[in-house]
């Protein structure tokens, strides 16, 4: 049975922190380590991992000053010995066979990656995603769903990986995608993966919070110029991947986020030129996505009423989400 290296950042989470470790430590799959970087909490999540790592020697207690997620998952990796790497985010959970089932299909099938699917909760009117069918595909095929809303998604935390892969390529989560941070990483190791195993099983428990990153930027503050990090990240994989799949899904990406992005500008009033940009985007590539079969009923509504006004599409969001 080999080790797993199971990597959790944490910040001012104390909330919900305890049920996040309890779920590691109930795997049916019992030899992993578990990782916590405390990224400087100003709440008690220092006191509470120390706790736990006095009364189980396989968990790993590292405390940091505040440098972000990005920096402490890398901590992480530094510290990290098993065989395979997965990450969880200290706010949500585990299925008690998450760890099992991920390095047995990674085992059986021969595979770089094996992703699984997940539950979101915790608030009303949860995202509703595509289920990709269990199966075997490649890396181009994985960076394409990544790109997607869907039960592969971009997201690390759903995810096994080889440590191996990320040692030999130096792969690490890089500064200057502050919104887009996971699917960079996942990305930048599924270019060199030959086989990632899909399961449909929903082994991962994404929590939603009513004032989460999401859907704070819609909220009417000031726009958050980091949001345009993601038509960064697409330009970088068009270069990296040179793969017409991956050029689509890209497409596709930048205009379903265009249109979230502008519904961010038009609620906080803002008038700078990451509007007109995003708008363009819409033009170029709205007919493409309309027509795209993977695409939602619900996105299409979505890209269609930015494409006549993105003000006309985030009053009818306002009202569809009851805000």
């Amino acid at each position: 049975m080999e080790k797993v290296s199971i990597l959790m950042p944490i910040y001012n989470v104390e909330k919900y922190l305890s049920e996040c470790i309890d779920s590691v430590l109930a795997q049916t799959y019992k030899n992993f380590e578990l990782i916590m970087v405390d990224d400087g909490s100003p709440d008690n999540c220092g006191k509470i991992i120390d706790e736990y790592a006095n009364i189980d020697d396989r968990i790993v207690a590292i405390h940091q000053k505040n440098c972000g997620v990005d920096f402490a998952r890398n901590n992480a990796i530094e510290h990290a010995n098993g065989k395979y790497i997965a990450f969880i985010d200290s706010d949500d959970t585990y299925e008690t066979e998450f760890i099992e089932k991920l390095v047995y299909a990674i085992e059986h099938d021969k595979s770089d990656m094996a992703v699984c699917s997940f539950i979101p909760f915790g608030v009303d009117n949860l995202p509703k995603f595509k289920i990709i069918s269990k199966g075997i595909i490649d890396g181009c095929t994985g960076m394409k769903f990544a790109l997607g809303y869907n039960s592969v998604n971009g997201y690390v935390w759903n995810k096994m990986f080889k440590r191996e892969i990320i040692e030999r390529e130096h792969i690490r989560f890089e500064k200057g995608y502050l919104a887009c941070e996971d699917i960079l990483f996942t990305g930048n190791y599924m270019f060199f993966c030959e086989k990632i195993s899909i399961l449909d099983d929903a082994l991962y428990h994404y929590r939603q919070v009513k004032f989460g990153a999401n859907r704070v930027r819609y909220s009417g503050v000031k726009f958050d110029n980091k949001w345009m990090s993601s038509f960064k990240m697409t330009k970088y994989f068009r270069n990296q991947y040179k793969n017409s799949e991956v050029d689509l899904a890209c497409n596709l990406h930048d205009v379903r986020e265009a249109s979230i992005v502008l519904r961010s500008i038009v609620s906080s009033n803002y008038k700078g030129k990451e509007s007109r940009e995003l708008q363009k985007i819409i033009r170029k590539y709205a007919f493409r996505f309309i027509m795209d079969k993977n695409s939602s009923y619900y996105q299409k509504i979505s890209v269609l009423l930015t494409f006549i006004s993105p003000k006309l599409e985030y009053k009818v969001w306002k009202f569809l989400n009851k805000v």
